[in-house]
């Protein structure tokens, strides 16, 4: 992160700020200026330039960076605020305007928690998370299961600038994963359903096939992932997926002493996980899953709520769990480490934080969001891990 980046994010991001951290570094704010484009799906006149700039070498860069804000001057303009009306249709004349169904962006911090409130400190400010009106994805809540923990989330701001409307998230930095529940399309393709708008195939014939058996399951993918338009309408695929995933459960253990059913340096535990074919009204009982978790595991810092994420690999239907380790059912993770707690009450707060909020639709409420200093950490998977990488 340079210095110019990090005053600029603690500005009120003005265009006088603008035009102050292009003249101390034009490539950190034309990073920021590509970075509000995409996350915005917006093309404003010169994006192009500056993409096309940015990938040349020093100090060819810096020339053909100038170059461009010489030709658009325009692109500064995003930085502004308090628009009148003339100055706002402006912009969108030079395509600083967001688009209806793009993605929304990612911002990568530290997971702290305020209350009963999780909150995402970033290199420029810190959000409250909140999470849609729908239990099956209230991501914001589950987010502190990660406490003390870098996290990428991905998320609308809120007009005010304070809270994210949490769409995903995943441990570590970087935009490659995805966050939802395990679902079959109507055609029987198996995916993740992100939302109503976003069903991401499963494009991994190995993953697809392991996964048919926990459908609703909640479940991060991480790793090098590879997101390109799928086979359904509003769908994504994931071709590139790790052996070990994240999967969300209520890991039912002994409140006093955070262990399960003992067999040598592992432990069974059983875990809560949704029915995989819930009756048309009603809520179907949830089904346990087998966890083989190192013993010790579940010492993990946070709350005590029993809603956890595990990080492992789903064991086929006849592999041993371990010398002495007895199956229960017909589901079994092989797992490395679990999170902390999600609490209840920390679950449903982020669901009541998005009542009667706007969430930013306008380009300059949207771009005071996004950090200009670039995420200062790497993504490390969960101790004794090789599968992810360093």
């Amino acid at each position: 992160m340079t210095s110019a980046a990090g005053l600029f994010d603690k500005s009120l991001r003005t265009h006088a700020d603008l035009q102050s951290f292009w003249e101390q570094d034009a490539a950190g704010a034309a990073r920021w200026l590509v970075e509000v484009a995409h996350a915005a799906g917006a093309r404003p006149a010169g994006i192009e330039a500056l993409i096309e700039a940015l990938g040349e070498g020093s100090p060819s860069r810096e020339k053909k960076l100038n170059g461009a804000l010489e030709r658009f001057p325009g692109l500064l303009e995003v930085a502004t605020g308090g628009f009148e009306p003339e100055q706002a249709a402006r912009l969108r004349t030079r395509g600083w305007e967001m688009k209806a169904g793009s993605e929304p962006p990612a911002f990568t911090g530290s997971v702290k928690m305020r209350g009963e409130y999780v909150q995402l400190v970033t290199a420029g400010r810190t959000f409250t998370l909140a999470s849609p009106q729908d239990t099956l994805r209230a991501w914001g809540g589950e987010v502190s299961a990660f406490l003390g923990s870098v996290v990428t989330v991905r998320g609308w701001p809120d007009v005010k600038g304070d809270t994210l409307l949490v769409q995903e998230f995943a441990p570590g930095s970087g935009s490659d994963f995805v966050t939802g529940r395990v679902q079959l399309s109507p055609d029987g393709v198996l995916g993740i359903r992100v939302h109503p708008q976003k069903f991401v195939v499963i494009g991994d014939a190995r993953l697809s096939e392991e996964l048919r058996n926990f459908v609703r399951v909640g479940l991060l993918l991480r790793g090098q992932v590879s997101l390109t338009p799928g086979n359904e309408a509003n769908s994504y695929r994931v071709t590139e997926v790790p052996e070990c995933v994240y999967f969300l459960c209520k890991l039912k253990h002994d409140q006093a002493s955070h262990e399960g059913q003992l067999h040598g340096d592992k432990a069974l535990f059983l875990a809560a996980t949704p029915h995989p074919q819930p009756p048309p009204q009603g809520h179907a009982p949830d089904i346990f899953t087998d966890i083989v978790l190192p013993a010790g595991a579940m010492n993990a810092p946070g709350s005590k709520g029993d809603r956890r994420f595990v990080y492992g690999r789903i064991a086929g239907a006849s592999e041993p769990l371990g010398s002495g380790i007895p199956r229960t059912g017909q589901r079994a993770l092989i797992a490395q480490w679990a999170s902390g707690g999600v609490e209840t009450k920390v679950h449903f707060a982020s669901e009541k934080l998005s009542e009667g909020r706007t969430w930013a639709q306008d380009i300059t409420a949207f771009a005071a969001a996004i950090d200009a200093a670039p995420a200062s950490h790497s993504y490390a998977p969960p101790p004794g891990s090789p599968h992810l990488g360093a």
